[in-house]
């Protein structure tokens, strides 16, 4: 049996319900359905999730509102951070040069090489991520002669970043070399990719000794650590000659980036030694 009730009066109507109950029941079960309260109840539950949903949508907006300014402003303090810690490595740098007195004759040559070829009046240092485009694959540094700025990926641990400007500094002081080089490929003078590269390379690898010998002066002169000597183990086995680092190079990724500098100028039809 179900008893269905309409009155607005809650009290009345249980009332009613339960002696109509009582005096209906015999042992059976009843159900007492409250039409009107039940209508009601489900009104003020569509309310309250209408509310709620408001209220989401509302706290959502808001949020979403601030989340551009949260995230430019937490971007603004990483770009802060990066600016100041890119200062603090650059000044360790040039500190630990200007306190040296041979990486200090190697600077100011590199400078003057630098500002004999292409006028510049400075040589200065900036900082890029390691996948920027900016670097040779699997390069951690750059000579940009261009520009007059040694390019340096940030995040590596401060002496092996000196070591790396260091290097860098004697592909600035033979800026004339690499010049030339390059005037001789416009020139017709290479007829391969390879004959290119290696003498690019060869370059490279006199840069190398020269770093050798610089640093290991500064090691014995201003008790610099010996890790900044980065081709002392390179030198003594895989490189000993140009031709034992030419072998170990020549199908690297820095190989090929000279090779790209021919290909530029001639295609990739151009046969390689």
């Amino acid at each position: 049996m179900q008893i269905n009730l309409h009155s607005d009066h809650l009290y009345k109507d249980w009332k009613i319900a339960s002696q109509e109950l009582l005096s209906n029941s015999n042992g059976r079960e009843y159900k007492i359905v409250y039409e009107k309260d039940q209508d009601i109840l489900e009104r003020i539950c569509k309310l309250v999730i209408g509310i709620f949903l408001i209220a989401c949508t509302l706290g959502h907006a808001a949020f979403f509102n601030q989340f551009p300014e949260r995230f430019n402003e937490a971007f603004q303090t990483k770009l802060i951070d990066e600016a100041t810690s890119t200062q603090s490595l650059e000044s360790y740098i040039l500190e630990k040069i200007d306190r040296c007195p041979c990486v200090q004759r190697l600077y100011a040559e590199a400078l003057a090489e630098l500002q004999a070829q292409t006028g510049h009046t400075s040589l200065g240092i900036r900082f890029h991520s390691s996948n920027s485009s900016v670097f040779p694959e699997g390069s951690r540094g750059l000579a940009n002669f261009s520009t007059g700025h040694v390019e340096l990926q940030f995040g590596i641990e401060e002496d092996e970043l000196t070591a790396i400007f260091i290097f860098e500094l004697t592909n600035f002081k033979q800026v004339r070399r690499f010049y030339e080089i390059n005037a001789r490929l416009h020139s017709g003078q290479f007829s391969t990719a390879d004959e290119y590269a290696m003498e690019c390379e060869r370059v490279e690898y006199e840069g190398i000794h020269m770093h050798h010998r610089i640093v290991q002066e500064a090691i014995s002169t201003n008790l610099w650590n010996s890790n900044l000597d980065i081709y002392h183990s390179g030198l003594q086995n895989e490189y000993a000659t140009f031709e034992d680092y030419w072998n170990h190079e020549r199908n690297g990724p820095h190989v090929n980036y000279h090779r790209e500098s021919f290909y530029r100028v001639y295609g990739r039809q151009a046969a390689t030694v």
